[in-house]
């Protein structure tokens, strides 16, 4: 295991480090600014069953996330029987569930401004709920946020921001695996000496959720692989020429 792999063993020593430090797990929704805090988030752009699979990890360490769901993706869709099974699944091991939201991918002409979009982002949580039939935490975080959403507090009331001020420097250090990538190095040792007082994580599981280290590139073409596959299966169930053809 080296400092900059991504295995299912990384992330258990990843884990580790953060209990050495002697950090509480908190919730988006219920931290109250307190220090010896460390927010673990997790952004599923890619694999719902990924994040089931990481969510059953942490659960039998005793761990509890964040984990924010895209309502809108080409990679996978929450109105799938399977994945709205996965996410309540999520939710019973103690985990907290809650709306990943890509503003460019909202229906309509982009808002005028920011006050404009906390109301699409409002309705985008009403039907995330809706499609779930499950109360989230109200915390929604952004994929690739425009730099306006970072250090922002909504407008509106009804939603928490995850990259309100309150969860970024100066008061929470924030880091991010983002393509299998630690900008800052390892943050393991700093973890474990508790450098830092506040600490939001983020997460993302499909980099880790292997045995053996994977390239970056590797773990996005697999990603396109299952989905396929998942496809194909799907229309041989439903599609009798394709069955007996078996394109």
């Amino acid at each position: 295991m080296t400092a900059t792999s991504f295995t299912c063993a990384d992330y258990a020593a990843l884990l580790d480090a953060i209990g050495a430090g002697g950090y509480a797990y908190e919730k988006f929704e219920t931290d109250d600014g307190r220090p010896g805090v460390v927010l673990l988030r997790h952004d599923i752009d890619k694999s719902v069953t990924l994040a089931l699979r990481m969510a059953r990890m942490e659960a039998e360490r005793g761990v509890r996330a964040n984990y924010f769901f895209l309502l809108r993706s080409r990679l996978y869709s929450l109105l799938e029987p399977e994945s709205i099974l996965a996410v309540r699944e999520i939710a019973s091991l103690g985990h907290s569930v809650g709306l990943h939201c890509d503003a460019g991918r909202l229906p309509g002409p982009p808002p005028a401004d920011l006050d404009a979009l906390d109301g699409r982002i409002l309705a985008e949580l009403r039907l995330f709920e809706e499609v779930l039939d499950l109360a989230s935490g109200k915390a929604v975080t952004f994929h690739n946020p425009p730099g306006g959403l970072v250090q922002r507090e909504p407008s509106l009331p009804g939603y928490l921001s995850g990259y309100a001020p309150r969860f970024m420097l100066p008061r929470t250090k924030y880091i991010s695996d983002s393509n299998a990538n630690w900008r800052e190095g390892d943050p393991r040792p700093s973890l474990a000496a508790a450098v830092w007082p506040r600490v939001q994580i983020l997460v993302h599981p499909l980099w880790w959720m292997n045995e053996a280290p994977l390239p970056a590139l590797a773990v996005l073409r697999q990603v396109l692989d299952d989905r396929g596959k998942e496809a194909d299966a799907y229309l041989r169930k439903s599609n009798a020429l394709w069955e007996k053809q078996g394109a």
